[in-house]
């Protein structure tokens, strides 16, 4: 079925996968609360901008009917992982200043 000359078949396939698929942090057999590692960060970075590539990369670019939605979630989820990140790099930095004060009363 087309509407202005667009497959609608394929387009609701593309809003029902989900915008980036992460199974390493979201399996049913991990630890629900676990925290994210600064790999994991990376990766999902990673596929996000493996994403946007795929996405831009062809001759002609051509606007689908959830980009604005994906982008929103996509910004969303950068602004988290960017906050996660920065969380993570100060609860990291003060197990390293409690180990260097550790070594100092040595």
């Amino acid at each position: 079925m087309t509407q202005n000359g667009q497959n609608l078949e394929t387009d609701e396939r593309l809003m029902d996968d989900p915008i980036i698929n992460f199974p390493y942090l979201f399996d049913a057999q991990s630890e629900q609360n676990a925290p994210i590692t600064r790999t994991e960060i990376l990766e999902v970075n990673g596929a996000v901008i493996n994403l946007l590539t795929l996405r831009l990369k062809g001759r002609r670019f051509r606007p689908q009917a959830g980009d604005a939605m994906r982008l929103g979630y996509i910004r969303a989820l950068i602004q988290a992982l960017q906050s996660y990140n920065e969380t993570l790099k100060t609860s990291e930095l003060d197990e390293l200043e409690q180990k260097i004060q550790c070594l100092e009363r040595r």
